[in-house]
């Protein structure tokens, strides 16, 4: 689900995509929790969206908890936490 959103999202159909990459936080909070690092991917993926789309808070939200999973899951020079860094960085401000 994550995947299909993130080739839906390329195409521009951001709407849509945000949509899967919401049901793939579902499945992913159901099946794996929401301490684990695949959550926590697709909550960086929906938040880069969300600050992409004109939503900075929800999407800085989003990649706020992110990066404090994946601070407490991995080891800290892993690149799901430089990433998630780079992309808050890269949100505009609210």
């Amino acid at each position: 689900m994550g995947n299909l959103a993130l080739a839906v999202q390329a195409q521009g159909r951001h709407d849509e995509a945000e949509g899967l990459y919401r049901q793939a936080l579902e499945i992913t909070r159901a099946t794996l929790g929401e301490g684990h690092p695949e959550y926590a991917k697709h909550l960086g993926n929906l938040g880069r969206l969300l600050g992409q789309t004109g939503e900075v808070a929800e999407g800085r939200e989003m990649l706020e908890q992110a990066l404090a999973i994946f601070r407490a899951a991995l080891p800290p020079d892993h690149p799901h936490i430089a990433e998630t860094q780079r992309r808050l960085a890269a949100l505009p401000g609210d």
